[in-house]
């Protein structure tokens, strides 16, 4: 490259108006990586010929080099102006297009090239890019199996079509992908060792996992995303304070990681060996980071302060789905009085289905939010004029407690329903909760003002689950307890309780019953967790059923987990007859058992430390006929319960809209 620099400069001094020999020269040039020369070589090329289409093509690609990514489309345009079938042009431009994030642009771009030419692989590849993007993976996928036919060692190809299948739950597909993606450069890039630590978490192989996201850091030391990964497996598998330390490495090699920030504030509630103080104070790092130095964008000129008006309120959310918050989420929009309140539903969902299509028809304006970054939602919603915004989602997948905290769109902002927590973040105004999930002494430890309701759910069962069945110990002559929760509840004071529990009640049984149960690895983590404790594995019934009514029906008791009790699962064994014991910790989701019981007239099962946890769970289990006949009245004490009166619940939650908003306009 040198020698052939050399001799176009020496061409050039012979003959300086050859414009292929300042092109040649720009070319050597671009190689060698001296932009500067490059691009004045091919500027000379135009200046001699300004119709030269090759020259402008490659300065495109030298400016796009340089990061000037605008003066590279221009010229890029140029060239195909100059020559509208210039492949390669075209090509660059979509390419080009992409990068800057005019999606649709690129899309059409690259459908040009192959209808001119079906066989450039980079037309496909960036086809493929841009739908997945645009989140049509399918389709993606189809143009990336293209682009392989024409390369199948193509390595962005290869790493770039694996994401796009790991977005589908395709992990065995998107994990021969990475490992085609190493073969071909084991030292490339960490991002294949990265998607295959996805890919292989996906398939409950957790271990390997770990491993494939530490080689992704050992190529790329400040590679970030490795530790957050790390940590997110490290938390589910309640090793929290390892956990921690990725969350933190990821967090100091990217201050800016809100990810992580967020995920480790989920993670903290699990930890058994936290105070309600120390995570608490996590909770304000994240306010005092991401959302404080923040200006409200909602104006008090524009606010229709008239008496008696229609309120308009906003739920955003990412579970306007098939998921557990539905169970909560359509009784209220149900039962909402359309005459006293507008409703807009702000939907943070990727994958809608039949229940989402069911919730759109229930509300007033509906409002796709996944395309529209913090600060175009935050201006959607000053111009819908919304007066209390509702997150239904807190530090869960998928929210927008971010936008909530840097804009404060709305003049009342308002967490209840989906994480049982505080946010941290004090632009949102109030957290509806109830007496007994935040005592009064609690108030501190939310950044939010408590607003405590009568209860804190309506429930609406599913209604498949079926009649109540009788007592299986009067079959089986032993007791079944039994748990559906996720296995980052299992930590080992839940674990060394529930073994003393089995150890004192001679014969009986645990279910444990999650979607991670499905997975070989996580079922011997569990079994060898209690084997530690002196349970064998005879004890046990690990797995995973879905939906989960007859696995109720073969259970007597269940078993809370703690400090984060679980949610929805406590309802649905009640529904089927089947009492739980809780242990009422820190504030929130500490104590979410207490408040489901308090709302049924139950708080004798509601304990305060771990010997009375132990205590209660024993001797309930000691009377089959005390078991047998709550059984028989627990469903209907539920359904004559403020748990399952929508209509009450939802009027009680309106009065609060009402009150927030009087006082509002009290204020000023």
């Amino acid at each position: 490259n040198d020698a052939a620099i050399y001799s176009y400069k020496s061409a050039l001094k012979i003959s300086p108006d050859e414009k292929a020999t300042h092109f040649n020269l720009g070319n050597c040039l671009r190689i060698q990586g001296d932009i500067e020369a490059a691009e004045q070589a091919y500027r000379n090329a135009i200046k001699i010929d300004s119709g030269y289409a090759e020259a402008f093509n490659n300065l495109g690609l030298t400016l796009q080099l340089d990061t000037r990514l605008d003066a590279a489309i221009e010229c890029f345009r140029t060239a195909i102006n100059l020559r509208p079938s210039y492949i390669e042009a075209i090509q660059n431009l979509a390419t080009s297009e992409f990068q800057r994030g005019n999606i649709a642009t690129s899309l059409e771009l690259a459908d040009r090239v192959i209808q001119l030419d079906g066989r450039v692989l980079e037309a496909h590849y960036t086809k493929g890019n841009a739908l997945s993007a645009l989140q049509e993976y399918e389709n993606a996928a189809s143009h990336f199996i293209e682009a392989l036919k024409i390369d199948p060692d193509h390595f962005d190809t290869l790493v770039n079509f694996s994401d796009a299948l790991l977005k589908i739950g395709k992990y065995l597909d998107a994990l021969d992908l990475c490992d085609k993606a190493i073969q071909v450069d084991p030292k490339a890039s960490k991002v294949p060792y990265n998607n295959r630590g996805a890919a292989l978490k996906g398939v409950g192989r957790y271990s390997d996992a770990l491993l494939s996201y530490e080689k992704a850091i050992e190529i790329d030391p400040e590679f970030g995303e490795g530790h957050y990964n790390i940590a997110i497996i490290l938390a589910e598998l309640c090793e929290f304070e390892e956990s921690f330390f990725h969350y933190d490495k990821a967090i100091a090699l990217n201050p800016n990681f809100i990810a992580a920030y967020s995920n480790k504030l989920f993670a903290l509630n699990y930890d058994p060996e936290k105070t309600a103080q120390e995570i608490f104070n996590y909770y304000l790092k994240f306010d005092e980071k991401f959302s404080k130095p923040h200006t409200p964008l909602w104006d008090k000129n524009n606010i229709d302060l008239t008496a008696g008006r229609v309120i308009r309120i906003g739920y955003i959310s990412p579970d306007f789905r098939k998921h557990s918050a539905r169970h909560f989420i359509e009784p209220l929009f149900d039962f909402h009085d359309k005459e006293r309140f507008q409703i807009v539903a702000y939907s943070e969902v990727r994958n809608e289905d039949q229940v989402t299509k069911r919730l759109r028809t229930k509300v007033d304006t509906w409002v796709p939010t996944c395309s529209l970054n913090d600060r175009a939602l935050a201006d959607k919603i000053v111009t819908d004029r919304i007066d209390i915004l509702i997150d239904l989602a807190g530090h869960t997948d998928g929210n927008r407690l971010l936008m909530m905290g840097k804009y404060k769109p709305a003049p009342i902002q308002v967490s209840f329903m989906g994480y049982g927590y505080t946010t941290g973040i004090k632009a949102i105004d109030y957290f509806f909760t109830d007496a007994a999930s935040t005592p009064p002494d609690a108030d501190r430890f939310y950044a939010e003002q408590p607003w405590r309701l009568p209860t804190i759910y309506a429930y609406r069962p599913d209604p498949d689950m079926g009649p109540v069945s009788q007592l299986p110990a009067l079959k089986n002559q032993f007791i079944t307890f039994g748990s559906l929760s996720r296995i980052i509840r299992l930590n080992s004071r839940t674990i060394g309780v529930w073994s003393e529990i089995l150890q004192k009640v001679p014969g009986s049984k645990l279910v444990i019953n999650s979607g991670d149960l499905k997975f070989p690895e996580l079922i011997s983590w569990i079994a060898n967790k209690f084997k530690a404790q002196g349970i064998t594995e005879d004890r046990l019934l690990l797995g995973y059923d879905t939906p989960p009514w007859d696995l109720l029906r073969d259970i007597d008791i269940s078993l809370d987990c703690f400090p984060h009790n679980s949610g929805l699962t406590l309802l649905e064994s009640l529904y089927m007859g089947v009492p739980y014991v809780t242990l009422a910790t820190r504030p929130g989701i500490g104590r979410l058992g207490a408040s489901f019981l308090v709302a049924l007239g139950r708080e004798e099962w509601i304990t305060y430390d771990e010997r009375f946890y132990v205590d209660t769970v024993v001797n309930l289990a000691k009377d089959y006929g005390s078991l047998s006949d709550i059984r028989k009245v627990l469903r209907p004490e539920l359904e004559k319960s403020l748990l399952m009166d929508e209509s009450t619940y939802t009027f009680e939650v309106e009065t609060a809209y009402e009150s927030m908003w009087n006082q509002f306009k009290l204020e000023g």
